[in-house]
């Protein structure tokens, strides 16, 4: 264990392995080439494999604050004897590709696509046991099935769909013009900052909001929620710069597959409190693709943010998608 663990690329890495007993653990970073519109574009993929050779490989990908440390933002999902189980499958998971070219044109779904599709030949995987998508991770799921480029025996969709919702992409519109403003006045952190607390506001519930700042006096109330919003912007400003979150931004906005394309057996997963991405939305896309498609709606006062906060309902979900362990393949 002592001599893996000195192997692995990070502290974050090997602290993990040596709490939880977690088997091996490859990670990297990828240079390759995307389409980007025509303009060739060079991206940074950086990676993170868990598990041994051998076992069926997941594809897990989330929003895009998530990332390839899978632990750090589904820490109830995986782990040995969760959904998630490294001893029953190989994890493969990605930071989202980036490039210091994406102010000329941004990465989109299909970019982020073709840039794993990359991966997974460098890797030696040929078949996917199962693709995870949610939110931004599910409409990159849907872009790899209409690439068809890559063998996957299923996709689970959670909060993503084949377009943007005006809805979305109007409050989305207003975060990136609050950032390039901040920009013009010298002060990019206070722009992500307020960015990230205005999206909040539509990642949760009203009933949420009013149930965790109920505080009788308006004072109070302000304040608390000031202090939240403040944290919570503070956070996403540490982690991003503005070209990285203005790319994602836009890319969650110009992302359109045609789910008539798709035929990989999928679970669609739609939340009924999601204002995102709503229910009516969700059941389209289940109506449109191609394949075998089971729908399952989830009743939460979380919205879109459930995925991250039902964690059983969301692991009887995993559970009943990849409770066979075949197709062995990487």
């Amino acid at each position: 264990m002592a001599a893996l663990a000195a192997t692995l690329s990070t502290p974050f890495d090997r602290e993990f392995l040596e709490e939880t007993a977690i088997p091996p653990c490859q990670s990297g970073e990828l240079e390759t080439t995307v389409d980007a519109g025509g303009h060739g574009m060079t991206v940074r993929l950086p990676w993170r494999l868990l598990g041994r050779p051998g076992l069926p490989v997941l594809l897990v990908l989330g929003g895009i604050n998530s990332g390839r440390k899978l632990e750090s933002w589904w820490s109830r999902q995986v782990g040995i004897g969760r959904s998630l189980d490294p001893t029953r499958f190989r994890l493969l998971s990605v930071d989202w590709a980036d490039s210091e070219q994406q102010r000329q044109s941004p990465l989109l779904t299909q970019d982020q696509a073709q840039a794993i599709e990359a991966l997974a030949d460098h890797l030696g995987i040929q078949r996917l046991h199962g693709v995870i998508g949610a939110s931004f991770g599910a409409m990159v799921g849907l872009a790899l099935a209409e690439r068809d480029r890559l063998f996957i025996d299923r996709l689970l969709l959670i909060s993503g769909a084949h377009y943007s919702h005006p809805a979305a992409t109007a409050a989305r519109h207003l975060q990136r013009e609050i950032v390039r403003l901040a920009e013009v006045a010298g002060l990019p952190r206070t722009g992500l900052a307020l960015a990230r607390g205005l999206a909040m506001s539509t990642y949760r519930t009203p009933e949420l909001f009013a149930e965790r700042f109920n505080e009788t006096d308006a004072v109070d109330r302000l304040q608390s929620l000031e202090s939240y919003l403040g944290h919570v912007g503070h956070q996403f400003a540490r982690r991003y710069e503005a070209d990285q979150f203005l790319g994602l931004s836009e890319a969650l906005d110009l992302h359109q597959v045609d789910p008539s394309r798709i035929r990989v057996p999928a679970t669609v997963v739609g939340v009924d409190s999601d204002q995102l991405v709503p229910l009516t939305q969700i059941r389209a896309l289940a109506e449109g693709l191609a394949g075998p498609v089971a729908l399952d709606v989830i009743q939460s006062r979380y919205g879109h943010d459930a995925f991250l906060t039902e964690h059983l309902r969301i692991s009887k979900i995993l559970n009943a998608c990849f409770k066979e362990k075949t197709h062995a393949t990487a």
